[in-house]
């Protein structure tokens, strides 16, 4: 039963978190180049945050981590893998 409710949510923050990297695509690239370089690290930062919390609470760890350096750096590019890498290493 744990299993099945820990998919489930990991398949509602997916959601969440598909919707939120299509806002940042879609806004992020109207605006000028400082905002959006902004735009990009902050959105990096808040997805390393969610998934830390989702990490913690499945278990995923560090293989779940990998996937997320390759989802950030593709969808945000270098801010977002920037911001990545100063949360992963640089705060913990």
């Amino acid at each position: 039963m744990q299993g099945l409710l820990a998919t489930g949510f990991i398949l509602l923050v997916l959601v969440i978190l598909g919707r939120a990297i299509w806002a940042i695509l879609t806004r992020g690239f109207l605006k000028p180049s400082w905002r959006r370089f902004a735009i990009r690290g902050v959105a990096g930062a808040s997805l390393i945050g969610a998934w830390n919390v989702i990490a913690s609470w499945t278990g995923l760890g560090h293989i779940g981590f990998n996937i997320l350096t390759l989802a950030v750096t593709g969808v945000l590019g270098v801010p977002g893998l920037l911001s990545l890498v100063t949360i992963r290493y640089g705060l913990s």
